[in-house]
């Protein structure tokens, strides 16, 4: 049992380290973008650290957070706000020459990100920043790599089945795991934001 377990991880691991190794120029272009965001949004967040406040955060999901919101709202909000950047990443590479946009996606998210998080920090004091750093900005992150994914997921079954086939050539089944995956990402986001603020506060 142990020895199936191990080889159909070992398989799982081999398929998606394959998977990121064909499509290796997205991917680098791709996180080119979320580090060209993420400097230019805490350069940004650190130079004004002394001049914000809630108002200032760009993303009115996290204003909500500061507002001790109740916990399903916000979780259903961030589900929302992430479903409708799942949508509009499956459209924009339906047209090919749109494909630019994944990348100014990325590094506007990247940017957002990075600047919310140095207002946080600046606003909730020592423990308030833990949790900017080590909950949001972490779990953010992940799902913003989750959402590349999707995009590498796009581009791949494009360049295989050609672009012309668009919608009906993307698989359904990969792209709702890996929402799934967002939607987990969410929920313990929310969860440790309203246990970390309810301290802060």
């Amino acid at each position: 049992m142990n020895k199936t377990v191990c080889r159909n991880f070992y398989y799982v691991k081999e398929g998606i380290l394959e998977f990121f190794s064909a499509n290796k120029k997205y991917l680098f272009f791709a996180l080119l973008s979320v580090v060209t965001g993420l400097v230019v949004g805490f350069c940004v967040g650190v130079k004004n650290i002394d001049c914000y406040t809630s108002i200032n955060v760009s993303d009115k999901i996290i204003c909500r957070f500061l507002e001790t919101e109740k916990f399903w709202n916000l979780f259903f909000k961030l589900i929302f706000k992430n479903l409708f950047l799942v949508v509009l990443i499956l459209v924009i590479n339906n047209f090919s020459f749109l494909s630019f946009l994944n990348y100014c996606l990325f590094a506007y998210l990247s940017f957002r990100l990075a600047l919310d998080t140095s207002i946080l920090c600046s606003l909730l004091g020592f423990a308030g920043a833990l949790w900017a750093l080590l909950c949001y900005f972490l779990f953010s992150l992940a799902v913003l790599f989750l959402l590349i994914t999707i995009f590498l997921v796009c581009k791949s079954s494009n360049d295989l089945c050609g672009c012309s086939s668009g919608f009906l050539c993307y698989p359904i089944k990969s792209i709702v795991l890996i929402f799934v995956l967002i939607v987990l990402f969410c929920l313990i986001l929310s969860i440790a934001s309203k246990i970390c603020l309810n301290f802060v506060g």
